[in-house]
């Protein structure tokens, strides 16, 4: 079993936790360590689990070590990534053994997905997504770098969503379209048009406010 930190000790800090219990569960091979976070004291104990310290912590770390970044926030993600360089870190790819998905889906390293996911054919998920709780994604689309699917979203066929995109809980985009980089779509919107880059997206059916 391999070494592995959560960096995050929030609320989705915790269930990555409990994601990984239930990975062990089906298949033994993470050693979770615990957590690291800059918010939290280093010794306290959260969800049985011990805050370890926080970036310095893994920055210095000198042996090989997995990391997972349980940050919902997209251009925290990111910038949590960038802070991390060293040859004995890694960024698994973490997802639910209950996860239903297609042999060709690829999927970047740092990744995240969690229970009850169904991802066809064709899908392209980037690095550091984060697939949450009951989304669905279907055929031929790709969601970028660093963009986060809140619970039960559902990204319909040939769909593409640009880079540090966070796309609220229960929405929805329809078939065919573009959403751009650093977009953010609330909480069940329904989107029936593509959209630039930078647009604040809300609505049924959503527009740009």
């Amino acid at each position: 079993m391999k070494d592995l930190v959560i960096y995050g000790a929030g609320g989705f800090g915790q269930e990555t936790a409990w994601l990984l219990h239930q990975i062990n569960e089906a298949t033994p091979c993470w050693n979770v360590l615990g957590f690291a976070d800059d918010g939290i004291a280093e010794g306290q104990v959260v969800a049985g689990l011990p805050v370890l310290g926080g970036l310095s912590f893994l920055q210095n770390h000198r042996t090989d070590l997995a990391i997972v970044i349980a940050i919902a926030e997209p251009s925290v993600r990111q910038s949590i990534h960038q802070q991390l360089h060293s040859s004995q870190l890694s960024f698994p790819s973490i997802i639910h053994p209950g996860v239903r998905l297609s042999a060709d889906v690829e999927i970047g390293e740092g990744s995240i997905i969690c229970a009850g996911v169904l991802i066809t054919c064709h899908v392209r998920l980037g690095k550091f997504s984060l697939i949450n709780l009951s989304c669905t994604l279907g055929h031929d689309s790709v969601i970028e770098d660093f963009s986060s699917l809140m619970p039960s979203v559902n990204i319909s066929g040939a769909v593409q969503i640009g880079q540090r995109c966070y796309v609220g809980v229960g929405a929805i985009v329809l078939q065919g379209l573009s959403v751009g980089c650093d977009c953010r779509i609330g909480a069940g919107a329904v989107v029936t048009k593509s959209f630039e880059d930078n647009k604040r997206i809300m609505g049924v059916p959503a527009r740009s406010i």
